[in-house]
């Protein structure tokens, strides 16, 4: 599976119902080292919002400071992003992750 199957995909939570779209995968780098790589990287979770365009340009993140207006366009139409780690991931189909908990929690 490449990074690039999860961006985009619709995800339903453990009712059903629509939590939103992968906007951006965190990954952290713990695994087991390869070489003159290091260690390899894994996925820690997703970030589910409604749409991924402010998410590719890091808007998302609380610390980003600005262009202001910016930040401010893309909050508005992004929502507040949500937060699903990997172990809260029941299944990934084409186009679609399903949440083993409810989007209220995330």
């Amino acid at each position: 599976m490449r990074l690039t199957d999860l961006l985009g995909s619709e995800v339903l939570d453990r009712s059903g119902r629509t939590a939103g779209v992968v906007t951006d995968v965190r990954l952290v780098q713990d695994g087991p080292v390869l070489g003159e790589i290091g260690a390899a990287f894994r996925v820690h979770g997703l970030v589910i919002g409604r749409t991924s365009i402010g998410a590719h340009m890091g808007f998302e993140r609380r610390n980003v400071r600005g262009p202001w207006l910016l930040k401010k366009i893309f909050g508005v139409i992004q929502g507040t992003p949500r937060y699903a780690e990997w172990d809260t991931i029941r299944s990934i189909e084409p186009h679609r992750v399903r949440l083993n908990v409810e989007g209220v929690d995330l």
